[in-house]
């Protein structure tokens, strides 16, 4: 995400999931808890895949009540779930 910031290129959720979903499986955890907090940040909402991709890194983590967090935030956003 960095290296696209410094090309000065748009960010999106799209990147953002996929970076949080490349610390997670990095065993990164916290990265990809503080990269939820930069989409905060710079006022990027985050979709069904972000919050997925977020709550999995809070597992990870142990962060159960952040992912508890988050899933209210889901709800309040009305951020539609994945079916599959």
């Amino acid at each position: 995400l960095d290296a696209v910031r410094m090309e000065r290129l748009q960010t999106n959720v799209v990147m953002y999931s996929a970076a949080m979903s490349a610390c997670k499986r990095c065993r990164e955890s916290a990265k990809a808890l503080e990269i939820v907090d930069d989409m905060e940040c710079r006022g990027i909402s985050l979709d069904s895949v972000a919050y997925g991709a977020a709550i999995s890194a809070c597992e990870e983590a142990g962060e159960w009540k952040r992912a508890l967090s988050l899933l209210l935030a889901m709800s309040q956003e009305s951020v539609q779930t994945n079916s599959m």
